[in-house]
């Protein structure tokens, strides 16, 4: 799990730039608490866990799963853009557009294999969820943040290409922008 938002230990664990993050009962997934992001109508509001993934060595190798789901909901009268954005530590990034429609739910199912030519999969370094010149603050709430294990004999066999192919192997990588 990477929040699922129970405790104010889980929100702190994230940087927030023009966001204000409160833990809320409202719009939960799993547990008893979400997270109630604010965007203000800033240049870049982001809401940002980094930090978690310098410290935590385990939780930056992402090759032992084959989803990141995760859970938005948008109060609003009118749909929202969010977009996710996942950097690992040569700064290679994969984004998303996500357009939440009014007053509604979606739960995300991204498929690891198909960030995997953008990103080093072994050492995610950043997890983003940001708005780009937003004209208006806008109200997300954030649940159920995490990945899905891949099978036992994926795993192995994916493990076995990995250590007979690490040095070679170069990602294809889109530019930044």
């Amino acid at each position: 799990v990477l929040g699922d938002f129970e405790s104010e230990k889980e929100l702190e664990r994230c940087e927030a730039t023009s966001v204000s993050a409160f833990l809320s009962d409202e719009h939960v997934v799993r547990g008893k608490h979400s997270a109630k992001l604010t965007y203000g109508a800033d240049q870049n509001p982001t809401f940002v866990l980094e930090d978690f993934f310098g410290k935590n060595k385990k939780a930056r190798d992402w090759r032992g799963y084959e989803t990141l789901v995760f859970t938005l909901f948008n109060p609003g009268s009118s749909p929202q853009r969010l977009i996710l954005q996942i950097k690992d530590r040569k700064s290679r990034r994969y984004k998303e557009d996500m357009f939440i429609p009014a007053n509604n739910v979606l739960s995300y199912r991204i498929p690891l294999e198909d960030i995997a030519s953008f990103v080093d999969l072994k050492e995610i370094d950043q997890l983003n969820f940001f708005r780009w010149n937003p004209q208006t603050a806008s109200i997300f709430f954030l649940d159920d943040v995490r990945l899905i294990p891949k099978d036992k004999k994926a795993q192995r066999e994916e493990s076995k290409v990995s250590s007979e192919t690490e040095e070679t192997t170069e990602s294809k990588v889109l530019p930044a922008s």
